[in-house]
């Protein structure tokens, strides 16, 4: 009978090894089929990324094209300012001399 125990005792043994060997199995899958899923998502949420970046750098050209042409219009306007006052102190001028040469005239 005592080799019977034996036997027993490495069956026993042989069924930890088994179910120990199992539960690995099992947890090694469970941590692939993880890694697996978590890689699909990360495509993914890659793909929305390039998508996001294009958006915003569509964004951001169209913005800068906007304040191109408000700043180019403002330009125009500071420049159809600049020859307003030139024209404005050259008819100032034009009175001044005017009105020295009528006194001068009256005076005379």
């Amino acid at each position: 009978m005592a080799g019977d125990s034996d036997h027993y005792a490495a069956a026993a043994m042989g069924m930890v090894f088994f179910l120990l060997l199992g539960s690995f199995a099992r947890m090694i899958n469970s941590h692939q089929i993880k890694s697996i899923s978590l890689r699909y998502e990360n495509i993914e949420l890659i793909e929305r990324l390039k998508s996001y970046k294009q958006d915003l750098e569509n964004f951001v050209d169209q913005r800068t094209s906007e304040l191109s042409r408000v700043n180019e219009e403002l330009m125009q306007k500071v420049a159809e300012q600049v020859r307003s006052e030139m024209q404005l102190r050259e008819a100032k001028n034009q009175a001044e001399v005017a009105d020295r040469q009528s006194l001068n005239f009256w005076q005379i």
